[in-house]
């Protein structure tokens, strides 16, 4: 994709590098047919759709901090693209060991996986599957069901610091999620090589201020305090995420709706048609 993106001489004359390269994915989708998921590698955003069902708006992931750390950018910065263009691809996320001396840590792995969530999109496993089945822990965060819910909502999580970040934290960190009108996904990253502590305030998050909320952390499960009835102060290890589940208890009615967002559909045959997209 990003070869074919460079100028040169092609067969058909006052041709473009980005002409022929949509020419060739609509070779490509002509011959496969629509119901073939086609999924485009990196290179130009743009250019493929209306063709593609899926694309890459990152680099590679792999059992290494550092690619989720250099991924992680580029999914915040393109995170409207989520089903405008297609469905965004983060590429898959991994959460075993790995089997060499920079084997992921298990606050490593929960950053792989909740980055696959914030960007709301495709939600692929990179592990192999029988050494992840060996790994209970580990194996848990897969199966959990709050990350498999942002995933299935098919909403991108809004970068809060896209454009504001502190030089401290090195690039955005803080992300938010509106599942319903009471529930609410608040994912803070740590991509530094030091801990890190932020102090958030509800109001910042588009939060009544009066209202009654309760907050736990999605991975253990622990209640998260409220500071001041106005804030929350988030401590974090070097590189680690914090995924918070911030529900409003003022309206016990609601409940159900607080517990299961209502989802926009993550299979393809729940999206919107290429020909809608164009």
């Amino acid at each position: 994709m990003e070869d074919t993106c460079i100028e040169g001489k092609y067969y058909r004359s006052n041709t473009t590098a980005l002409e022929a390269q949509r020419n060739g994915l609509a070779i490509i989708r002509s011959a496969v047919g629509d119901k073939v998921v086609l999924d485009k590698d990196g290179g130009e955003m743009l250019n493929p759709v209306g063709i593609v069902d899926t694309g890459r708006v990152s680099n590679d992931s792999g059992h290494d901090f550092d690619r989720s750390k250099s991924a992680a950018p580029g999914i915040a910065a393109r995170y409207f693209m989520n089903r405008n263009y297609y469905i965004t691809d983060p590429d898959a996320f991994t959460v075993t060991r790995g089997k060499d001396d920079s084997a992921l840590t298990m606050d490593e792995a929960r950053v792989s996986i909740a980055l696959a969530a914030v960007s709301g999109a495709m939600f692929e496993i990179g592990d192999d599957l029988p050494t992840l089945g060996s790994e209970p822990e580990r194996l848990a965060l897969v199966e959990n069901q709050d990350l498999i819910r942002m995933a299935r909502m098919g909403r991108a999580s809004i970068p809060l610091d896209l454009m504001t970040y502190v030089p401290e934290d090195e690039q955005p960190s803080i992300f938010l999620l509106k599942e319903s009108s009471q529930q609410s996904i608040l994912t803070i990253f740590n991509w530094t090589d030091h801990s890190r502590s932020h102090t958030i305030g509800l109001s910042s998050l588009g939060l009544k201020a009066t209202g009654s909320y309760a907050i736990v952390d999605v991975f253990d499960k622990k209640q998260v305090p409220i500071q001041d009835l106005n804030s929350l102060v988030v401590a974090q290890p070097a590189h680690s995420v914090r995924v918070l589940k911030i529900v409003e208890m003022s309206s016990a009615s609601k409940t159900s709706e607080v517990q299961r967002p209502t989802p926009t559909g993550n299979s393809l045959s729940e999206t919107k048609s290429r020909d809608k997209l164009k």
